[in-house]
């Protein structure tokens, strides 16, 4: 029960902090759907530093001498609590946001969010050692149902009725229980060490024995990549490019772990024949709405295909990892190379792609990453679907091409920043009376001007006469109906607005 206790709180803790800080911060970067992106790059980096420690050090210090620097490790964390955003760390308006953004981050909540990525693996390490023959990956499956239940409770229970500084004590108070609970099982692993040489053989088999092929290795890697990508592109998609609901990216984020929970639960959730069909139909799907502009701002049947379509991916990316998964000498590094693999995927999302393409071409790559992956699946399920599987393939790299040429059709100027996807672009000839140009941020339209000598110099959109800022301008009577009026303008759209 200790075990089990254990885990479940540190997951608990674990994924509630990541809305948790992330609700801190993001009115101090306006908002953006990258603050999340961002986020998720650090959880998904301190995970990685968290899986690795859990692998290096018990081999390098043994099974008596490891738990102590664990427990070490664990009083130190109580240092930094409460968990609260330091405001000296609030951005100033001149700096680059992901660097600020990951350094508020480590400052905050770098110490006890390390801690709790250890104790995952670790956890199962000790249980493995003390518990030969008993199946240690079900305290996995156990891991990510607590850490659903905190994404779920977070919006539901938690943020509608509390502060975030009430949400960070609170916080902070679990997890020095969290603290007590692992320093005591830390401790009765290392004293059981101690006073019983015979199972030291066991505990060290438990962290030893010849590593899988390479081919192998990498594999795993590949597929908790494309899962991650997956899960952050479909984040942007949503929030960006169809509505940018407060929370939306918790739906994604729930299904990802759900996928986690039923594969690694060890009932047989996952089963390859019953996953072809149902992958191939949702990347249709979701290749479909990215290329029609039919339901582009459908905001269910945007969410309904593209979560749907995660759900299955992830399903066959993590079934697939569990029917790899090695034995449990091996789990450490089992976990730490997923963990690998989560924190490129997060990395490709949160920093490549703003970086190399000027637009949402990540979902794209992601899909077709996931279909290079889906190869070798359909042909072991069905030899007859591998060339299926291949054009597949080929199709969804065609897709990514036409969205490409799609988002550069009419445009004058396509650019990506931290806060989305700027365009210029143009509608109707150019010569004719109706010609204009368009800045659009995403899904949303800042303002068109005409290019024609004739309208030039017309207000349009937020500036017409019938339009807020119109209707206070041309205020007959300012004695009777006084307007106070700050408002930061683009000069060349209300060149003309006051007479």
């Amino acid at each position: 029960m200790h075990f089990y206790l254990t885990v479940a709180l540190s997951a608990f803790l674990l994924f509630l902090v990541q809305p948790l800080i992330a609700k801190q911060i993001l009115p101090w970067f306006g908002g953006s759907s990258a603050v999340w992106t961002t986020c998720m790059l650090f959880f998904q980096a301190a995970l990685l530093l968290g899986y690795a420690y859990a692998d290096v050090t018990p081999r390098a210090l043994g099974p008596k001498r490891q738990p102590l620097l664990h427990i070490a490790l664990a009083l130190a964390c109580l240092l930094v609590l409460p968990i609260i955003a330091p405001d000296a760390l609030k951005p100033q308006g001149a700096e680059e946001p992901i660097t600020r953004i990951l350094l508020l981050l480590s400052v905050t909540i770098g110490l006890p969010y390390l801690l709790l990525s250890t104790t995952s693996p670790l956890i199962q390490s000790y249980f493995a050692r003390l518990n030969p023959g008993r199946d240690p990956y079900r305290l996995f499956a156990l891991s990510n149902a607590a850490s659903l239940i905190a994404l779920v409770a977070y919006p539901l229970a938690i943020e509608p009725f509390t502060g975030t500084r009430e949400q960070a004590i609170g916080w902070s108070i679990l997890f020095a229980i969290y603290v007590i609970l692992l320093a005591t099982l830390a401790w009765r692993v290392s004293r059981r060490s101690e006073s019983a040489p015979e199972t030291n053989v066991g505990m060290r088999s438990a962290t030893s024995g010849a590593l899988p092929p390479l081919v192998t290795q990498l594999r795993w890697v590949a597929l908790s990549a494309a899962g991650s990508m997956l899960l952050l592109a479909v984040s942007n998609h949503i929030t960006q490019n169809v509505a940018s609901v407060p929370l939306l990216w918790v739906l994604p984020l729930v299904l990802y772990l759900l996928s986690f929970i039923l594969t690694f639960d060890g009932q047989g959730w996952y089963k390859r024949q019953y996953y072809v069909g149902p992958f191939i139909v949702v990347l249709i799907g979701m290749c479909y709405l990215l290329v029609d502009k039919t339901y582009q701002f459908d905001l269910v049947v945007q969410t309904s295909v593209f979560c749907v379509g995660l759900f299955v991916v992830c399903m066959v990316c993590h079934g697939e990892l569990v029917l790899a998964k090695p034995e449990p000498s091996q789990l450490t590094r089992f976990y730490l190379l997923i963990s690998v693999g989560g924190a490129l995927g997060a990395l490709v999302v949160s920093v490549g792609a703003p970086l190399l393409f000027p637009t949402f071409l990540e979902t794209s790559l992601a899909l077709f990453v996931a279909t290079l992956l889906f190869v070798p699946v359909a042909t072991q399920t069905q030899p007859l679907l591998k060339w299926f599987a291949v054009a597949l393939t080929v199709g969804v790299a065609g897709t990514g091409a036409y969205f490409w040429k799609l988002e550069h059709n009419n445009s004058l100027e396509v650019t990506r920043n931290f806060y989305g996807v700027l365009k210029i672009k143009e509608y109707d000839d150019r010569g004719s009376d109706n010609h204009l140009v368009r800045m659009v941020h995403g899904a949303i339209l800042h303002g068109e001007q005409y290019t024609h000598d004739t309208w030039r110099r017309e207000p349009t959109t937020y500036y017409t006469p019938t339009s807020g800022f119109g209707r206070s301008v041309n205020q007959k009577s300012p004695q009777e109906h006084f307007v106070q009026l700050e408002i930061i303008l683009q000069l060349d759209l209300c060149t003309d607005c006051s007479g």
